[in-house]
């Protein structure tokens, strides 16, 4: 995730930026994807995900995968990382 991908925050996000997932590293190969939004969760459904709870825990190269799709779609998603919050 560089600097240039995306647009640093200070905590909020203009209100026509909300994001649908949030994506946190919570271990050393584990990334934490919650579903955020009524439309990221009608998305996840659509695209064949089974969930039971709001949050996926995937590797980073399944969450990129993830994330990717999503974004295609246009869906958004924040990125809580070591500097603070970007919206992708």
């Amino acid at each position: 995730m560089d600097a240039h991908s995306s647009t640093e925050t200070s905590g909020s996000f203009a209100p026509s930026e909300k994001a649908d997932f949030q994506l946190t590293k919570i271990g050393t190969r584990s990334w934490r994807v919650r579903i955020l939004t009524q439309r990221g969760s009608a998305w996840v459904r659509a695209n064949g995900s089974a969930i039971y709870k709001d949050e996926l825990i995937l590797s980073l190269e399944a969450a990129n995968s993830f994330l990717g799709r999503a974004r295609v779609n246009g869906l958004c998603t924040e990125y809580i990382g070591p500097f603070g919050r970007r919206l992708m």
